[in-house]
Protein backbone atom coordinates (compact mmCIF):
# COMPACT_ATOMS: atom_id res chain seq x y z
CA UNK A 1 0.00 0.00 0.00
CA UNK A 2 1.28 3.75 -0.74
CA UNK A 3 1.14 6.52 1.29
CA UNK A 4 -1.82 8.58 1.68
CA UNK A 5 -1.80 11.68 -0.35
CA UNK A 6 -2.63 15.04 1.05
CA UNK A 7 -3.90 17.69 -0.38
CA UNK A 8 -3.45 21.36 1.03
CA UNK A 9 -6.77 23.51 1.64
CA UNK A 10 -5.62 25.74 -1.23
CA UNK A 11 -5.45 22.64 -3.66
CA UNK A 12 -8.73 21.70 -2.41
CA UNK A 13 -10.32 24.96 -3.30
CA UNK A 14 -8.52 25.46 -6.93
CA UNK A 15 -9.26 22.16 -8.33
CA UNK A 16 -13.57 22.93 -7.25
CA UNK A 17 -13.36 26.13 -8.17
CA UNK A 18 -11.47 24.80 -11.65
CA UNK A 19 -14.36 21.42 -11.60
CA UNK A 20 -17.04 24.08 -11.21
CA UNK A 21 -16.02 27.04 -13.58
CA UNK A 22 -15.16 24.54 -16.27
CA UNK A 23 -18.43 22.63 -16.36
CA UNK A 24 -16.56 19.47 -17.48
CA UNK A 25 -17.31 16.12 -15.67
CA UNK A 26 -15.60 15.78 -12.23
CA UNK A 27 -13.85 12.38 -13.79
CA UNK A 28 -11.95 14.72 -16.80
CA UNK A 29 -10.69 17.48 -13.93
CA UNK A 30 -9.74 14.67 -11.49
CA UNK A 31 -7.83 12.54 -14.07
CA UNK A 32 -6.21 16.03 -15.17
CA UNK A 33 -4.91 16.40 -11.60
CA UNK A 34 -3.95 13.26 -10.61
CA UNK A 35 -6.92 12.86 -8.32
CA UNK A 36 -9.68 10.10 -7.98
CA UNK A 37 -13.12 11.51 -8.66
CA UNK A 38 -14.37 11.11 -5.67
CA UNK A 39 -11.85 13.67 -4.23
CA UNK A 40 -13.83 16.23 -5.61
CA UNK A 41 -17.34 15.46 -4.39
CA UNK A 42 -16.39 14.66 -1.18
CA UNK A 43 -14.70 18.10 -1.19
CA UNK A 44 -17.62 19.33 -2.43
CA UNK A 45 -19.64 18.19 0.09
CA UNK A 46 -17.07 19.57 2.71
CA UNK A 47 -16.96 22.83 1.30
CA UNK A 48 -21.13 23.30 1.18
CA UNK A 49 -21.71 21.76 4.75
CA UNK A 50 -18.75 23.79 6.74
CA UNK A 51 -17.70 26.69 4.69
CA UNK A 52 -14.38 28.51 5.32
CA UNK A 53 -14.27 25.79 8.50
CA UNK A 54 -14.04 23.22 5.73
CA UNK A 55 -10.26 21.45 5.30
CA UNK A 56 -8.55 22.72 8.53
CA UNK A 57 -5.95 20.51 7.75
CA UNK A 58 -3.52 18.51 9.83
CA UNK A 59 -5.93 15.95 10.82
CA UNK A 60 -7.53 18.73 13.53
CA UNK A 61 -11.03 18.86 12.99
CA UNK A 62 -12.28 22.87 13.92
CA UNK A 63 -13.90 22.77 17.18
CA UNK A 64 -17.43 22.80 16.55
CA UNK A 65 -17.46 19.87 14.63
CA UNK A 66 -15.92 18.04 17.19
CA UNK A 67 -18.78 19.50 19.99
CA UNK A 68 -21.16 18.79 17.17
CA UNK A 69 -19.71 15.51 16.98
CA UNK A 70 -19.89 14.30 20.76
CA UNK A 71 -23.13 15.72 21.10
CA UNK A 72 -24.83 13.59 18.09
CA UNK A 73 -22.85 10.62 19.97
CA UNK A 74 -24.77 11.82 23.30
CA UNK A 75 -27.67 11.92 22.09
CA UNK A 76 -27.82 8.47 20.11
CA UNK A 77 -27.15 7.04 23.87
CA UNK A 78 -29.72 9.23 25.14
CA UNK A 79 -32.28 7.83 22.80
CA UNK A 80 -30.66 3.79 23.56
CA UNK A 81 -31.76 4.51 27.09
CA UNK A 82 -35.07 6.28 26.81
CA UNK A 83 -35.92 3.01 24.23
CA UNK A 84 -34.96 0.61 26.66
CA UNK A 85 -37.25 2.48 28.74
CA UNK A 86 -40.31 2.25 27.08
CA UNK A 87 -39.84 -1.35 26.13
CA UNK A 88 -42.37 -3.30 28.51
CA UNK A 89 -40.47 -5.80 31.05
CA UNK A 90 -42.50 -8.61 31.51
CA UNK A 91 -40.83 -9.58 35.07
CA UNK A 92 -42.53 -6.45 36.63
CA UNK A 93 -45.86 -7.21 38.98
CA UNK A 94 -49.24 -6.19 37.45
CA UNK A 95 -47.58 -5.97 33.85
CA UNK A 96 -49.73 -6.18 31.26
CA UNK A 97 -48.56 -9.64 29.75
CA UNK A 98 -48.77 -11.34 32.96
CA UNK A 99 -51.67 -13.21 34.18
CA UNK A 100 -52.45 -13.91 37.90
CA UNK A 101 -53.54 -17.24 38.22
CA UNK A 102 -54.26 -16.94 42.21
CA UNK A 103 -54.48 -13.73 43.36
CA UNK A 104 -52.85 -14.06 47.10
CA UNK A 105 -49.81 -16.26 46.00
CA UNK A 106 -48.86 -19.38 46.80
CA UNK A 107 -51.09 -18.95 50.51
CA UNK A 108 -53.91 -19.78 49.09
CA UNK A 109 -53.04 -23.62 47.54
CA UNK A 110 -53.26 -25.90 50.64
Amino acid sequence: MGKRQRFTKEFKREALRLWKSSGRPAAVVARELGLRRNHLYKWATALEAHGEAAFPGSGKRAAPVDELARLKRELERVREERDILKKPRGTLPGSLDEIRLHPHGARGLQ
